[in-house]
């Protein structure tokens, strides 16, 4: 610590011991002094309408805040109370901040208000649904790098440290010493607070810069259905002797599709607060490891719930006295998504820095890169430019929400899968999260839209001048690229008409010989059909001929004759003349009957030319009427 800083700390420490003396002798109407007192010692560090509306919680007694206020007064230990106050205000908001900003500018990559890590894989517990329950006793960062992350944070700007696991508690000697040697800094542990003692507790009270997350699930049954058997009992009997000894703690707590009514029951809450639960960071489950359900990420109706709930709990109204918060559902109030470094991210038990706790793909590790070289690779580079993943803070997260956002990212940089058990890939991660997100985007836009939300003071790479540069490039390349898929698509256009039109042409040289076939045809079949029509001409004149010279015949032989035939043959004078005359009657009769047969024969011909007439003008016809259709 910087030998000014030390001094800011000393003459800050002595005021708050004034003035948590003065508070202490009348604390509801002193209430609203000391607040006064806090302005002015952090300054414009938060918004003034937060500032404000809780100025009007303390001047109403009845108010959820005031109440709230009240009880961290009643129940928190006085020291406990400065140094996490000095930790977290002088230190992270009012050094740290500034830090942060210089090194964002200074690094061009984000920088995190907090940093979570992981002690140890080890846990004393098996949960089901954990991951951090399937890796074991595996690996364990040590003292020394625990203590070098510490350093190289504070660097950066960041006083704030999370420890999250396996179980924290199995290296809490560690803990301790890391909280002792670095004042300036807060700490908290996400635990099964199982390892909770009386000479913990000393050590919580004695260091003052470190609280409590204690998980649980809500009820006993639902509780120890998924930590075993005897786990809620020494929960509730760890939150009575962190309360004993006045030390600040609060619960953890990962809502499902079968839990959220009974974590956000009344029952639960006034249990909790009862038990000196001052605060509840409450996370959506998420199907991460080879073992998790997809079933128990909650619905779009029970994340909804959850959205109204947590308002519900912090009206100084209609709330209680415990602030609660959800990453999920309170990210408006942070611009998104907070992971990547923008302002956290997490190194697991092996060393390796990962963009968020529940994210487990890296490019990075604290044995082989710094925290700002990693910070610069390419994996925190594309959370830095891509962030917010939506500009709908109701939809934050790019595994969750959006988890083509986080197939992209791993995919372009090649991050790798931490996980110690079974590496799993971002398809195989992000598919477990690919109905929900589809379910829950149109619920979110109606949400969103149905009311006013905050706009919290945050810069964004695209609000920077590089980032605006890097967006009109973009937009530029789009636009050119737009331009030449117009190109390319006029091209394929240009080249589909000019094989139509030469398949027009080719249709219509086959339409013209069509047409010229046909009218051939047509004039084959009129020549034919005029010698049919000469032929029957010829036919029906022979046929007329022949008629006439038959009743002619007929006429004479036996219409007109004196004599009958036999007459004839009888008057003979001699055999040889009655002979002659027999024969040249029988030849006379075999042409008669010739004569017939060939008139009949050519009647037959006459019917059958009138029919071939009759056909021939049908096909002329039907010709015609094609050419003409094809002519049109």
């Amino acid at each position: 610590m910087a030998v000014k800083h030390k001094a800011q700390r000393a003459a800050a420490g002595a005021v708050l011991d004034q003035l948590l003396k003065y508070v202490d002798k009348d604390p509801q109407a002193n209430l609203l002094k000391l607040m006064d007192k806090v302005q002015g010692i952090v300054g414009n560090l938060f918004p003034a309408k937060s500032l404000e509306g809780i100025r009007k919680g303390a001047e109403d007694p009845e108010n959820v805040w005031n109440q709230f206020a009240m009880s961290i007064l009643r129940d928190i230990d006085r020291d406990v109370i400065k140094k996490m106050f000095l930790a977290l205000g002088l230190h992270a908001a009012y050094h740290g901040t500034k830090t942060v900003r210089e090194n964002r500018e200074k690094y061009q990559c984000n920088i995190p208000w907090i940093i979570l890590l992981d002690p140890t894989s080890a846990c004393n517990l098996k949960c089901k649904g954990c991951w951090a329950a399937e890796y074991g006793h595996r690996q364990s960062l040590s003292y020394e790098e625990l203590s070098e992350i510490v350093r190289q944070g504070k660097e950066m700007g960041t006083h704030f440290y999370m420890f999250t696991g396996g179980e924290p508690l199995v290296r809490k000697d560690d803990v301790i010493r890391l909280c002792e040697e670095n004042p300036d800094c807060a700490f908290l542990a996400y635990t099964n607070a199982t390892l909770v003692d009386q000479a913990f507790c000393d050590d919580m009270k004695r260091v003052g810069n470190f609280a409590l997350a204690i998980s649980i699930e809500g009820t006993r049954e639902s509780n120890d259905a998924r930590r075993g058997e005897g786990v809620y009992d020494k929960v509730m009997s760890a939150m009575d002797l962190l309360k004993k000894n006045k030390l600040l703690f609060g619960i953890s707590v990962c809502y499902t599709s079968q839990n959220v009514d009974a974590v956000t029951s009344d029952a639960f809450i006034d249990l909790m607060i009862e038990k000196g639960v001052k605060f509840g960071a409450y996370f959506n489950y998420m199907p991460v490891g080879h073992d998790a359900y997809p079933e128990l990420i909650p619905t779009p109706e029970q994340r909804k719930h959850m959205y109204d709930w947590l308002r519900k709990m912090r009206n100084g109204k209609t709330g209680k006295p415990m602030f609660v918060f959800d990453f999920q559902d309170d990210a408006e109030y942070v611009g998104g998504c907070i992971a990547g470094g923008r302002n956290y991210f997490h190194i697991n038990s092996a060393g390796d820095i990962e963009p968020c706790v529940f994210i487990h793909f890296s490019d990075s590790n604290i044995r082989t890169h710094t925290l700002i070289e990693a910070l610069r690779r390419p994996l925190f580079q594309a959370y830095w430019r891509g962030q917010p993943f939506n500009d709908n803070h109701l939809r934050p997260c790019p595994m969750l929400e959006n988890p083509d956002c986080l197939r992209r990212m791993i995919e372009e940089t090649g991050a790798k899968s931490t996980d110690l058990i079974s590496p799993e890939s971002a398809e195989m991660l992000c598919a477990k999260c690919d109905k929900f997100a589809a379910a829950w985007a149109p619920e979110a836009e109606k949400l969103w839209a149905s009311r006013e939300h905050p706009h919290p003071k945050t810069q964004y790479y695209r609000d920077t001048p590089e980032g605006k540069r890097e967006a009109e490039k973009q937009a530029a390349q789009e636009g050119l690229a737009q331009v030449q898929n117009s190109i390319g698509s006029l091209e394929s256009k240009k080249q589909e008409l000019e094989s139509y039109l030469a398949d027009l042409n080719a249709q219509y040289e086959d339409l013209t010989n069509s047409i010229s076939e046909l009218s051939i045809q047509a004039a084959e079949k009129e020549d034919e059909l005029n010698k049919v029509k000469t032929e029957l001409e010829k036919a029906k004149k022979a046929s007329a001929d022949q008629y006439e010279s038959m009743k002619l015949r007929i006429a004479y032989m036996y219409e007109n004759a004196g004599t009958s035939a036999l007459e004839t043959l009888l008057s003979s004078e001699s055999l040889a003349e009655f002979l002659n005359r027999a024969e040249n009657a029988i030849q006379i009769s075999t042409y008669d009957r010739n004569m017939l047969d060939k008139y009949v024969s050519l009647q037959k011909n006459i019917q059958e030319n009138e029919k071939k007439v009759e056909t021939e003008s049908a096909e002329i016809d039907n010709l015609m009427t094609e050419r003409a259709s094809k002519q049109q």
